[in-house]
């Protein structure tokens, strides 16, 4: 999706995937093609990256993210929620599968993770929302 940030009339790419739950090795991948889709389309534009990447941001397969460029919310956040994303439908999951992934903005001042109830459901999916504030 290309957006135009209001304030600052800049324009930036927002890309949501869900990496399949099939290993390591697909989900490698499918995250190499879609970077080699940003660098074909996106050129230096700002990118924010985000989705059920189902894998911990630890994994290696996150180095070539890291490798061009692209920031984690969750670390690099001013105030940031370490806590797990997928609940399982009854929390008590580990996981932190959802991640938001960023280059080409100043800054990023908050980066969480999303528990409330919704209209009364303790769980309105697997995956509990999470969201970032960045800045240009």
């Amino acid at each position: 999706i290309k957006a135009l940030h209001k304030s600052t009339n800049k324009e930036f790419y927002h890309i949501n995937t869900h990496l399949d739950n099939c290993g390591n090795d697909c989900r490698s991948v499918e995250l190499e093609i879609i970077l080699d889709f940003v660098k074909k389309n996106f050129g230096g534009y700002p990118i924010v990256m985000t989705g059920d990447w189902n894998q911990g941001d630890d994994h290696q397969m996150f180095n070539q993210v890291y490798d061009d460029s692209f920031r984690n919310a969750r670390y690099v956040a001013k105030v940031s929620d370490k806590g797990t994303t997928w609940n399982g439908f009854d929390g008590s999951s580990t996981g932190k599968l959802d991640h938001i992934f960023y280059r080409g903005f100043a800054s990023c001042s908050k980066f969480a993770v999303e528990r409330r109830a919704w209209n009364g459901h303790a769980y309105i999916s697997d995956h509990y929302p999470i969201y970032a504030t960045l800045h240009f």
